[in-house]
C-alpha cells in the first residue's frame, strides 16, 4: 500500500518536534542526555557480540561503558 509522501514528512518533522521538547524538558529537570551507542554491526541479536553479554546492545545505561570505550581508533 503506498502512503501520501506528505504523510511521512509531516511524521518525521513531529517526531523530530517531539524530541527536541524532551530534550528541552530533560534540561529544565536537570537531567542530562543518555548518549546512544551504535550497536556492532554483524552482532546479532542486543547483547551479543564481542564477546561480551551486555557490551554492543545499543541501550543507553546498558553495558555499554563510557563514551569512546572499545571503540576503534583507525
Amino acid at each position: 500500500e503506498t502512503v501520501d509522501p506528505g504523510i511521512t514528512t509531516y511524521l518525521n518533522r513531529l517526531s523530530d518536534v517531539l524530541f527536541t521538547f524532551a530534550r528541552l524538558e530533560n534540561h529544565r529537570a536537570g537531567r542530562s542526555d543518555v548518549e546512544w551507542v551504535k550497536p556492532v554491526e554483524g552482532a546479532g541479536q542486543p547483547g551479543e557480540g564481542a564477546g561480551q553479554p551486555g557490551k554492543g546492545a545499543g541501550r543507553p545505561g546498558e553495558g555499554a561503558g563510557q563514551p569512546g570505550e572499545g571503540a576503534d581508533p583507525g
